[in-house]
């Protein structure tokens, strides 16, 4: 694959696709009747716009905030003891090394070592972790494997492949890391556990404006649109839109290697699912779009040349390039032309606008506490459903033992 092209592909239809999903969160309403609008053509209704109200409030990060994700961190360099004895069951963990080969040939992304497999959980294929069981450290075992014929990836779809499996060691107890300067120095950027938490405490809070301004975002963008009616939006354009977050979809399951149907199934869609969806969606944010560059005429909002040269910069960044200038010959290789990046720049520059002149409404004390309430019902609500799923398991499980016996 032409990772430029690639990336170059990937910035125009995510940004779309990005911009309609973005909408489809902040647009799903009905203008108020009545709402006194402040403007009207042939297009649109507009209603108010200047000191929109939002709620949404910044999230302070705590050290115990800090301490959850080192700790979380630390859990990714768990280690274990290495038993050297004894054989590997159902439901061990174990420290392999496997070559895979089909018709005698390794296949790419057939081989790894020191690989950590638990047997029987289902992350290899059933036949790879069956053929582990009884296996003893140090031992070396050829295992014959058969892709599904619905694998993800169409060259190795319904082919026999043999696995040269060599067992390491059975994992046995966990060693957890300890937190000192060390391991700071070993396994992150920074030099001390001191300037490791500043980092994390840093990249939290930068967590957490994120969110706010994205709350922020959709609050006013939800207000406006609610006192807004869009009276003509054009298809074609709906169109365009839907087509950009196809080819978004269709560049990710590229890049894991996976038909574009498989990729969809994985996430428990079809392709006329999404494609009705995604045209919805592509409707609420074309009708956004009208609303906006409405305000950007009333308020005389545009974009300058030093604006569209800032958003290159910010892309170019996000996206990996060296250059400005690279990102922009992929860009025009796709076809994005100046006037496309300028509407997006305008775009961004009516909805800063909304913001900067937007008022914060501090959320009442009932209404504090009701969203609390909400939260707790449904934190509830996900470890039952979390506790039930256990329990089916568990009694299939015994069900299962007991037809064995």
């Amino acid at each position: 694959m032409d990772t430029r092209r690639f990336f170059g592909a990937k910035v125009m239809a995510g940004l779309t696709a990005a911009a309609v999903m973005a909408a489809a969160g902040s647009c799903l309403v009905m203008a108020e009747e009545n709402a006194g609008y402040i403007y009207e053509d042939d297009e649109i209704r507009l209603g108010k716009y200047d000191g929109l109200t939002f709620s949404a409030e910044l999230d302070d990060v705590t050290d115990a905030d800090v301490d959850e994700e080192i700790e979380t961190t630390l859990s990714y360099y768990v280690t274990y003891e290495q038993v050297l004895e004894g054989e590997a069951k159902e439901g061990d963990i174990v420290n392999i090394n496997y070559v895979g080969t089909i018709d005698g040939e390794e296949f790419e992304g057939g081989s790894a070592e020191d690989s950590e497999v638990v047997i029987g959980e289902g992350s290899y294929l059933e036949d790879f972790e069956k053929g582990i069981i009884g296996m003893k450290p140090g031992e070396t075992k050829d295992v014959e494997v058969e892709f599904p014929a619905d694998y993800y990836s169409d060259e190795l779809a319904g082919k026999k492949a043999v696995f040269a499996i060599t067992l390491n060691y059975i994992c046995g107890d966990e060693i957890f890391p300890e937190l000192n300067d060390e391991w700071v120095k070993e396994n992150t950027e920074s030099e001390n556990v001191e300037d490791y938490r500043a980092s994390v405490r840093k990249e939290l809070e930068d967590t957490a404006r994120e969110a706010f301004e994205t709350a922020r975002e959709d609050e006013l963008l939800s207000a406006l649109m609610k006192g807004t009616e869009v009276l003509k939006v054009d298809p074609e354009k709906v169109e365009k839109d839907v087509a950009d977050a196809v080819a978004y979809y269709e560049s990710m399951a590229s890049m894991y290697g996976m038909e574009y149907k498989t990729f969809l199934e994985a996430f428990g869609m079809d392709e006329d699912s999404l494609k009705t969806e995604l045209s919805a969606q592509a409707e609420e944010f074309e009708k956004q779009t009208v609303a906006l560059l409405k305000i950007a005429d009333q308020e005389n909002i545009e974009a300058a040349d030093e604006d569209v040269e800032a958003y290159y910069e910010d892309l170019a960044k996000d996206y990996g390039y060296d250059t400005v200038d690279e990102l922009k010959t992929d860009l025009e290789a796709e076809g994005a032309d100046e006037d496309s990046i300028k509407s997006q720049v305008l775009l961004q520059k009516v909805r800063q606008w909304l913001i900067d002149h937007a008022v914060w409404v501090q959320p009442s004390a009932e209404e504090a506490g009701a969203a609390e309430a909400d939260d707790a019902v449904e934190e509830a609500e996900t470890e039952e459903a979390v506790t039930e799923e256990a329990e089916t398991e568990e009694a299939s499980a015994e069900e299962a033992t007991e037809a064995v016996g």
